[in-house]
């Protein structure tokens, strides 16, 4: 079990995983909660740092590890030859925040009993693929003019995942 509630949204290409995360992310800041996110980024050769700049020209030049700080922000950039240690990685910036978010990971945390799930659906025929292999606790589907006869689990609005989380971090503040 992590320090934390942690909600991994699973759901196809653009079915709303990122609008979703950012809306929640905004909502919990403003409520004054610390927000963490992990995002699956299904092609392996990625930039997070500007084109030209120093950290971006050490990663050019080989370095294996790049770690860029300031006095308000940081950034570390690490090569794998595979996923690194999701659960780890989590477990490291738990004990920063009240709640974890993650988009993807539905082939690595899918089958994790102490992560609580959100689908995100484009169409209600989309369901049953996302359900394989995918583990409880899974709050329910969350998508845009998706009628709920069409869906076998429950349908969620926007309001009922945000009360669930503030829900679930109040419950973990209790211990």
């Amino acid at each position: 079990m992590f320090s934390c509630p942690v909600l991994c949204i699973i759901g196809r290409k653009k079915s709303g995983k990122t609008m979703l995360i950012e809306r929640l992310t905004r909502d919990l800041t403003e409520l004054g909660y610390r927000v963490g996110v992990l995002k699956h980024i299904h092609h392996g050769d990625f930039e997070v740092d500007i084109e030209g700049k120093d950290t971006w020209r050490y990663g050019r030049a080989g370095a294996h590890v790049i770690v860029g700080v300031s006095n308000s922000k940081m950034f570390l950039v690490e090569r794998t030859s595979g996923y690194p240690d999701i659960r780890g990685i989590i477990e490291s910036i738990s004990h920063n925040v009240d709640v974890i978010l993650m988009e993807g990971f539905k082939q690595i945390a899918g089958s994790w009993s102490d992560v609580y799930k959100v689908i995100t659906l484009r169409a209600p025929e989309e369901l049953p693929g996302l359900l394989e292999d995918l583990e409880e606790p899974i709050l329910g589907v969350y998508g845009e003019n998706i009628p709920e006869e069409n869906v076998e689990k429950r349908l969620l609005c926007y309001e009922d995942i945000k009360k669930a989380l503030i829900n679930y971090i109040r419950a973990r503040d209790k211990y």
